[in-house]
This record gives structure tokens, C-alpha cells and sequence, in this order.
């Protein structure tokens, strides 16, 4: 089984493992971290917020259940190199997620008017 690496950098990276699946749905998903079920990891997407060294370390897999059998994705191997550049792995699915940028100041429009009486230019009202 090929093993999928992802890039990731230990405090700073968010990163989300998904997988798609040929299964007949509905399906139930179940999440493994070094071959522990994660509990309440039960759905197409994983997310580890703030990747530790040990998340590093580990062995990242799910199982997906469908109404016709049941599919184990490809081990995934978080590291801080850029991944190599693989053929695609069937079924199986990964993105890197950045932290959420800061929201952006709304915008505003202003006008800004001479004072006759000072001759101070100020902002129209």
C-alpha cells in the first residue's frame, strides 16, 4: 500500500485529510491515528489543528464503510518537506490548509470637505 505524504510545518500548519470512496452510500467514515480509532473522527474529513511534533511522528489512515464493503485509505505521513511528486492515489484525497487569515477591515468611503469658516479640511458628515 503506497503511503500519501503531506506537507506540514509543527505548531503553525492546520492540515485536513480527506477521502472520497466508491462505496454504495450511505457511508460512516473511522479515522486511525498509529492504528487507534480517534473518536468522534467519524466523517469524510480530519482535521489536527496546530500539528504537533508527535502528530508528525504518526500514521494517519480511515476506514470507510459503504452499504457494499468496507475500504482502508493509503497511510498518510505528515512532514515538513514538500511532498514528492506522486501519481495520484485512487480514492484517496489530502489538502493542506493554511491558518485562517485575519479577517479584513471593512471597507469604508470618506469624504473629506474644506471648512469655510476654519479652512480645515474635515470629514463631510
Amino acid at each position: 500500500m503506497a503511503t500519501s505524504i503531506v506537507q506540514a510545518i509543527p505548531g503553525v500548519s492546520n492540515v485536513t485529510l480527506s477521502v472520497k470512496s466508491d462505496l454504495v452510500q450511505p457511508y460512516k467514515y473511522q479515522w486511525y491515528r498509529n492504528n487507534l480509532a480517534l473518536g468522534g473522527s467519524q466523517w469524510v474529513t480530519y482535521t489536527l489543528l496546530n500539528v504537533s511534533p508527535d502528530d508528525m511522528k504518526a500514521k494517519w489512515y480511515v476506514v470507510v464503510y459503504g452499504q457494499n464493503g468496507t475500504e482502508q485509505s493509503p497511510d498518510y505521513t505528515l512532514s515538513t518537506a514538500p511532498p514528492p511528486p506522486q501519481p495520484p492515489v485512487p480514492g484517496a484525497t489530502v489538502s493542506v490548509q493554511a491558518p485562517p487569515a485575519p479577517p479584513a477591515a471593512p471597507a469604508t468611503s470618506a469624504k473629506t470637505v474644506k471648512n469655510p469658516t476654519t479652512g480645515k479640511w474635515e470629514f463631510a458628515k
